[in-house]
Order: structure tokens, then C-alpha cells, then sequence
């Protein structure tokens, strides 16, 4: 091969297998020395449940042990599976686990690249200029709140999201082909639909995408289409969701408990449906207008953290400005016909925002819909000024900078790297004893690293709360009073010596003296106490 530059352009606008590749390949190295150079990663969740969960799964533990990650418990362990396999292998070599946790950002890196391209390309053809806008408009999507600080993080956003990102791509390089070709229309609504369903069986919430992507390939690609891509999407969402769902249906009588008890019924649980609405708009007014309340930092709206994002208000900025142009191009079987990717990639965004704002509002879920923003923008500009493919790049690009310049990005958590990704102290606890949790901190993380056979109980968190009574306090109260070992207990920092006191009397029980566990995940550490049967 030439490796000259001229020789290597070439190379590059052939395209193929070979450059692709080495895109991918750059992406996800970039990628995974971004997760490493934030550090270790030690975000609530994980500490709460995405270390737990993977190992519950793993040793069976789903009936032994009664709740120690709270209502997380009962969340879908596959994605954490990697994480904590890297964990077992390479707990010494934190920025290796950092690095390699990152590369999944590549792969969401290069499909959200692909869908840029194909929309830069048909509107401003193949030259520079799209090129440029595509380089643009995809370091815009990968640098926002709900992206940026996720990349390499155990919370799974990216890593979920480029299975979504993915079957996206497909979708839109299906809808974008210039004559039918009913053989390759058919193997890209396959591999998307199996794709998509992954990624909602992986994590339930991408049905904020799921479903609107389902309805769009009905309606713009056909029938035939739609039921290759429906039947694929309900194999990946079974393959993906049912091993756990049937775990959770032997043990609780519900696959997915203990959410939506009030269809479901099971006796372990009150007959309620679970929700979280904590950033939910408060009206229909708010829903409409709530991108713009993300113009200023806010903290407490749709993330607990202060963030700043414009992305997703510039991104229904250019939505108008495309679906007016859209109204005005004529006919609209043409339109149809012709602007069959745009059409596309517009109503999925704003299906995904309308669900969003309907079921969810926690801003992270919008991941997909912030890194496309940028892909609306370009296309935007570009029917304002048709005729113009540089202004339009340069445009698309003072616009990213602006946005990139005002963003302000939550941190989940990180420490400085260390010595070991997960570093806790020795702990305490006799074999054959049990271990009681409270709070609601997350504290599950430390359960893998008990004496085998020590079973982890929680007293009080987010799903037990005192003075409820359904199955699972029944099975604690059972589990404690049938325990003939020792006990000890871990406390929450929410929680005082008094109230854990407070919440042991019940069960015949009083707290001891107490010392304190700590961890690079929790340098504070933890108070962790002796228990005495008695008083």
C-alpha cells in the first residue's frame, strides 16, 4: 500500500473494511485513554450495585442474600458482568481495567460518526466540507453531560447506548439507499432489530428508543421490514433480559420485580408501582420548553449533580427548522420518498424526548438524543443555506464550539488511581456469620469480599423501609431470627448509632461497638459494628 498521504487518501476514500477499521480501532483507543485519564471509576451505583449484582449472579445469590443493593438488586446483572470479570483479573492494574472499561465509547464514537456522515453527505455531498461537519458534529455528541462523564463508567449509558447508536446506523443506512434492495433491507432491519432488543433487554429504559425505531420502520420502511426487525428486536430483548427475568419469576413470582407489583402481584412486595419522578417536567408547559431550563446549571431538575448542556435545546431548535422545511418542500409523497433518513432521524428524536418527558426525566437517558443534536443542527443550517457547504460547516462548527464552551459537566465519581481498582480493608466478619445492612448509602460493594458463605442482609434502604410489611420483610425476620451465627452491621452515613440501635430492637437485637471500614471507593469509610443477640 502507499503510505504516502496522497496513497493514503486514496486508501481512505475507497472506504471498505480496512479504513473502517482503523477508525474504529483510533475511537475506541481514544476513548479508553479518556476513561483512564479520569481516574477510578467509584460512582454511587457501583457501590450500590453494579460490583454486587454481577457477583449475586454469578454465585446464586439472588434468594441468599435478602436485598443488599437496595432496590437495585433486582436490576438486570448482564451489563456488569464485564466490569467485574475485569475487576477479578486485573484489580491490580486499575488503568488497564480504566482503559479497557472505555472502549465501548469507540464503537458509540464511530456509529454516531456513520449516521453523521450519511446525513453530512446527502446534504452537503461527499467532499470536505462534509467531512469536516462530521468530525464536528460527532465530537459535539460525544462531549456532553449525559456522554462525556459516562465514558468508561460502570453506570452503562455508553456502553448500552452504542448497541442503540448501532442499530440506529443500520436503520438509517437501510432507509438511505438509493433503489430497493430488498435482500440488504432485510439483513439490516435483522441485525438492528437484534441489536435494539439487546440493548432494551440489557437496560429496560432504552425503550425510549425501542419503540419509537420500531413504529418508524413500520411506517418508512414498510411492512415486510417491520416484522423482520419486530421479530429480531423481541429475540435480542428475550435472549438479553430472560435469563434474569426467569430468576427473578422462580424467586419472587414476577419478572420483573418488583416493578409494576400493582400487574404483577407478588407477595413479596406491596401492590404499588414503582417510580421514580423526582425530575419529572411538572406540567405540560415545563415538558415542552425543558431543554431550555438546561441553558443555565441547574442541580436537582433532571440530575442530581449541577450540569449545563444547550445540546438538546439546539437540537429542538433545528427540529423545528427541519420539520418546516420538511411541511414546505411539497408534495409529500416526494418528501417522503426522498427525505425518508431525515424523516427518520428526526421522529425518533423526538418520540425518544416525548416518552422521555412522559416516563423518566432523568437526563441521562437522553444520551442518544443529545449526541444526535449536533446531526440535527447540521442539517438545520444546511436548508437554511443550500447552496453553501462550507458556510454551513463552519456555521455547525462556531455553533459546537459555543455549546462546548458553556457545557458544565456532572462528575459521577472518581478517585485518583491507586494501587488496586477496589481496595477495602480486611474485613472483620467471623465465618457463618451474617451481615446486616442499613442505609442508604450504597454499601453492597463490599459483600464480595466476605468470608464465603456469610449471608448479606438489609435491614433498611431504599425498597425496606420500617413499619412496612410484605414478603421480603418477612423473609428478613425470618432469615434473622433463624440465624445461629454472629452477626455484624453495616451502617449508611444517613444512619446515626441511635436509629441503627432503633431499627435492631425489633429483631431482638443491640448494636455493639464499632470501628470503621474503609475503601478507596469510600475513603470516609463506613461504620461497621458488632451485633448481640438480646435487649
Amino acid at each position: 500500500m502507499d503510505m504516502s498521504w496522497r496513497g493514503l487518501r486514496a486508501w481512505a476514500a475507497r472506504g471498505g473494511i480496512g479504513p473502517q477499521a482503523l477508525l474504529l480501532a483510533t475511537l475506541c483507543a481514544l476513548t479508553g485513554l479518556c476513561s483512564a485519564g479520569l481516574g477510578t471509576d467509584s460512582n454511587w451505583d457501583l457501590r450500590n450495585y453494579h460490583l454486587y449484582t454481577a457477583f449475586a449472579f454469578l454465585h446464586g445469590r439472588l434468594g441468599f442474600d435478602l436485598v443488599p443493593a437496595q432496590f437495585q438488586t433486582f436490576f438486570n446483572p448482564l451489563p456488569n458482568l464485564p466490569y467485574y470479570a475485569l475487576v477479578q483479573v486485573f484489580n491490580d492494574h486499575p488503568r488497564r481495567v480504566a482503559f479497557l472499561m472505555g472502549l465501548p465509547a469507540g464503537i458509540y464514537a464511530f456509529a454516531l460518526g456513520q449516521i453523521a456522515w450519511i446525513m453530512a453527505r446527502r446534504t452537503l455531498g461527499p467532499g470536505w466540507p462534509a467531512a469536516l461537519a462530521t468530525v464536528v458534529v460527532t465530537l459535539m455528541g460525544m462531549t456532553g453531560v449525559a456522554v462525556a462523564p459516562a465514558i468508561g463508567s460502570t453506570i452503562n449509558d455508553v456502553t448500552i447506548g452504542a448497541f442503540v447508536m448501532v442499530a440506529l446506523w443500520l436503520t438509517l443506512r437501510a432507509a438511505d439507499l438509493p433503489v430497493p434492495q430488498p435482500r440488504r433491507l432485510m439483513v439490516h432491519m435483522l441485525l438492528a432489530g437484534l441489536i435494539c432488543g439487546a440493548a432494551l433487554g440489557l437496560k429496560l429504559t432504552n425503550i425510549l428508543y425501542a419503540a419509537p425505531l420500531g413504529l418508524l420502520i413500520l411506517a418508512l420502511l414498510g411492512l415486510r421490514a417491520a416484522v423482520v426487525a419486530g421479530l429480531a428486536m423481541g429475540l435480542g430483548f428475550l435472549l438479553f433480559w430472560g435469563p434474569f427475568a426467569l430468576m427473578l419469576w422462580r424467586e419472587y413470582g414476577s419478572p420483573v420485580f418488583p416493578m409494576y407489583n400493582d400487574i404483577f402481584r407478588s407477595p413479596d412486595y406491596l401492590p404499588i408501582r414503582l417510580s421514580d419522578e423526582r425530575f419529572l417536567p411538572r406540567d405540560w408547559t415545563q415538558a415542552l420548553f425543558y431543554p431550555f431550563y438546561w441553558l443555565r446549571p441547574t442541580a436537582g431538575l433532571v440530575t442530581e449533580l449541577t450540569m449545563r448542556d444547550a445540546r438538546i435545546a439546539v437540537g429542538y431548535l433545528s427540529a423545528l427548522v427541519i420539520g418546516v422545511g420538511l411541511v414546505l418542500r411539497g408534495p409529500w409523497r416526494e418528501t417522503l420518498r426522498a427525505e425518508r433518513p431525515v424523516i427518520l432521524l428526526l421522529l425518533l428524536c423526538l418520540g425518544a424526548y416525548a416518552l422521555w418527558a412522559k416516563v423518566f426525566g432523568i437526563y441521562r437517558y437522553l444520551l442518544v438524543v443529545e449526541s444526535l443534536a449536533g446531526v440535527l443542527l447540521l442539517l438545520a443550517l444546511a436548508r437554511l443555506m443550500p447552496r453553501a457547504p462550507w458556510r454551513v460547516a463552519g456555521l455547525t462548527g462556531l455553533a459546537a464550539l459555543a455549546v462546548l464552551l458553556t457545557t458544565k459537566l456532572p462528575n459521577w465519581g472518581h478517585v485518583r488511581h491507586g494501587a488496586q481498582v477496589i481496595r477495602l480493608d480486611p474485613l472483620p466478619m467471623p465465618a457463618g456469620g451474617m451481615l446486616l445492612i442499613a442505609g442508604d448509602d450504597g454499601l453492597s460493594y463490599v459483600v464480595p469480599f466476605l468470608p464465603p458463605g456469610v449471608r448479606a442482609v438489609a435491614l433498611y434502604d431504599n425498597l425496606i423501609r420500617p413499619g412496612q410489611e410484605h414478603g421480603l420483610t418477612r423473609r428478613i425476620r425470618e432469615a434473622v431470627a433463624n440465624h445461629g451465627g454472629p452477626f455484624r452491621i453495616l451502617l449508611g452515613g444517613d444512619l446515626t448509632p441511635e436509629r441503627a440501635a432503633a431499627l435492631l430492637t425489633p429483631y431482638g437485637l443491640t448494636l455493639g461497638p464499632c470501628t470503621r471500614l474503609r475503601s478507596n471507593l469510600e475513603p470516609g469509610g463506613h461504620a461497621f459494628c458488632e451485633v448481640e443477640r438480646g435487649g
